[in-house]
């Protein structure tokens, strides 16, 4: 297997920790549970987290509480079958187990892999045959396991109007920023956010800023978020003129996790934002109605956080997704690893590390779902605008 994401940073001990805490293992995951593997590589060549997997608990075992069948797994880049795949939560380290194979291409390559994995030890041994060549290759190793927050139903949008107990609303422009159209409404069982703006027309240089939020009414307590999110309409029209910066128009969940420093409140210097953004650009070479998806982390290094330094080689590609096409997206703070992580429905989760302290709140307390853009400045026509219309459905988070 080749490695196709980000490093995890992942612990073994998750059943022995909460054994420790007084709480029953074997009562403590349930079906959806998710699970991070990180598969290290022991023979020929020892090689640390050579790939990473990502598990979905299926149906429980009968009589065999803390057991369940597995749901999905997929593992550098490559899905496979998980039929007759067991994992184990009881033991410690929890054990997946079972035999499972995956096809996996790239080009004129094909190789279908062969994964065995023991029910006694967590390790493993993968058959590689290369169907281009004919040769296989057989190589061994260990794996870990990490939880991944589990998240519930926060709200599914099914009111007429937007829920003041758990919702507010927001919006902010820097000084040149120009948003003329702003749509925050429940709609058909969605949240609507739509929001039009322009760029000055003063200047060839630079691009300002302006966005239409939805903000979590407690965003302290908000660690984990999954969405379904769909772009229904977009513009994004730059500047001939102007060399210095293109339009970017786009949605982001996500917000203000932690300060690193000593935080001043309504002050967003050195707080970590971190976010899922989909989006496009004027000077993009997709096809024209596709859009990026990556996982962001920066380090806030101006009051409003307009100007940032991105941490743990962020951005992080979450594929790209077209015009109108729902996409479930999940975004989540793993504080005792010093990561947060990022996955597209149940592609292999990516994890984006980072080294700065997170022992303070941030200094905007913040966390929302976002229409917004970066608009070019432009002396000439046709003037640069930016539009962003999006659907969001079916908000979970972390236990609440």
């Amino acid at each position: 297997m080749k490695k196709r994401s980000a490093s995890l940073s992942v612990s073994g001990l998750a059943a022995l920790t909460l054994l420790l805490a007084g709480v029953d293992a074997a009562a403590a995951f349930t079906t959806g549970n998710q699970f991070n593997i990180q598969f290290d590589q022991t023979i020929p060549t020892p090689i640390q987290d050579i790939a990473d997997g990502t598990i979905a608990l299926g149906a429980a075992i009968p009589a065999k509480p803390g057991v369940f069948r597995v749901s999905s797994f997929s593992a550098a880049g490559a899905v496979f079958s998980v039929g007759g795949l067991v994992f184990n939560t009881n033991t410690t380290p929890m054990l997946l187990s079972g035999v499972t194979t995956a096809l996996a291409t790239s080009g004129k390559d094909v190789h279908v892999y062969q994964l065995k994995l023991s029910t006694t030890s967590a390790s493993w041994t993968l058959v590689d045959a290369d169907k281009k060549t004919h040769t296989t290759q057989t190589t061994q190793g260990t794996y870990t396991s990490s939880t991944v927050p589990p998240v519930s139903l926060y709200d599914n949008f099914s009111a007429l109007v937007i829920n003041p107990d758990k919702w507010s609303g927001g919006e902010y422009a820097v000084p040149g920023g120009i948003m003329t159209e702003a749509i925050r409404v429940i709609q058909q069982g969605a949240l609507r956010l739509a929001s039009r703006r322009y760029g000055g027309t003063d200047s060839d240089n630079g691009a300002d800023f302006s966005g239409l939020r939805l903000d979590f009414a407690d965003p302290r307590s908000v660690t984990a978020i999954r969405a379904q999110v769909q772009v229904m309409s977009f513009q994004a029209r730059g500047c001939a003129s102007n060399s210095s910066a293109s339009t970017y128009t786009g949605m982001d969940f996500g917000g203000f996790f932690f300060n690193s420093g000593t935080p001043t409140p309504g002050d967003a210097t050195d707080d970590v934002l971190a976010v899922i953004n989909v989006f496009r650009t004027s000077d993009s070479k997709d096809p024209p109605k596709v859009l990026q998806i990556v996982g962001n982390v920066l380090h806030c290094t101006s009051q409003d956080c307009t100007s940032t330094t991105p941490l743990g080689g962020s951005p992080v590609s979450l594929g790209t997704v077209n015009l109108g096409v729902p996409v479930r997206l999940f975004i989540a703070w793993d504080k005792a690893n010093h990561q947060f992580l990022f996955q597209r429905a149940n592609d292999v989760m990516v994890a984006v590390p980072y080294s700065v302290s997170d022992s303070a709140d941030p200094g905007i307390n913040q966390k929302r779902f976002q229409s917004f853009g970066f608009v070019a400045n432009c002396t000439t026509t046709p003037r640069p605008q930016g539009l962003m219309d999006i659907l969001v459905r079916q908000v979970e988070i972390n236990a609440h």
